[in-house]
């Protein structure tokens, strides 16, 4: 079982820390071209044996971890704007939303929040 509204609280505090440490090392803008990755300015910033790792690098380039952050943070406002003050403690029980109109939509709010708190886990288990 999963409490929704309490990983909500551990999700809101790990964007707050992976966005308040991108911001210390911002602004960088990378971008990968081909096997490279570039500056805002065009200078190349590192070579990699494949454009997928090139990519990669890019995209953790500083500024772009803050506009994710930003981005993850609206997309669980409005996650728990649909969600509501439902009590979610256990969520995964069945028959939890059997009634509740907008059952579709809470799951999918809740699933949407689960799914971003796993890339913000380092590892360990989200539903927990």
């Amino acid at each position: 079982m999963t409490d929704i509204h309490a990983l909500i609280v551990r999700l809101r505090a790990e964007i707050k820390n992976v966005e308040d440490i991108a911001r210390g090392t911002a602004p960088i803008q990378w971008t990968a071209v081909g096997h490279r990755v570039a500056s805002r300015a065009g200078e190349v910033v590192g070579n990699f044996e494949n454009e997928g790792n090139a990519r990669h690098a890019a995209w953790h380039d500083p500024m772009t971890v803050v506009i994710r952050c930003v981005k993850d943070r609206l997309i669980v406002s409005r996650c728990e704007d649909v969600i509501g003050a439902r009590d979610l403690s256990n969520y995964g029980a069945p028959g939890l939303l059997d009634g509740d109109p907008e059952a579709a939509a809470v799951v999918l709010a809740v699933e949407t929040v689960i799914d971003l708190a796993s890339g913000y886990t380092r590892g360990s288990d989200v539903t927990k």
